[in-house]
C-alpha cells in the first residue's frame, strides 16, 4: 500500500469518527503530515448570557415601574434602603435610572 494510499485512509477514517462525535472532534494536519484527530479548541467566557441577563434584569425593572407606577416604585425601593444589609444593595440594583425609565415609557403601551 502506497503513502498516499494509507493517507486517503486514514483521513476517510478519521472523518468517520468525526461524523460519529459530531462538534466535538475535528482533524488536523501538522507541520511533517501527520493527521491528528483533536478536540477543538473551547470557546471563552459567555458573555452574550451576561448582556442577556442585564437586559432582562432592566426589562424586570422598567415593568415594576411601570406596573406599580413612579411613585410607589420609589416608595417600595426606600424601604428596602432602610432595611439595611442585602436590602441595601437591591435598592442600589432597583433604583430608578434613566434607562429603567426610557424602557418603561414603552413598556406603558403594552401593559
Amino acid at each position: 500500500m502506497s503513502d498516499r494510499q494509507k493517507f486517503k485512509s486514514k483521513m476517510k477514517r478519521l472523518a468517520k469518527q468525526q461524523r460519529r462525535a459530531g462538534y466535538y472532534r475535528t482533524q488536523s494536519v501538522n507541520h511533517d503530515g501527520m493527521v491528528l484527530g483533536r478536540a477543538p479548541a473551547r470557546g471563552g467566557f459567555p458573555w452574550h448570557l451576561v448582556l442577556l441577563a442585564a437586559a432582562a434584569f432592566w426589562l424586570f425593572k422598567a415593568f415594576a415601574y411601570t406596573t406599580n407606577g413612579p411613585a410607589a416604585y420609589v416608595e417600595r425601593v426606600e424601604d428596602l434602603q432602610s432595611s439595611g444589609g442585602l436590602g441595601g444593595f437591591a435598592a442600589w440594583m432597583m433604583q430608578a435610572d434613566s434607562l429603567t425609565i426610557w424602557i418603561a415609557r414603552y413598556l406603558q403601551a403594552f401593559v
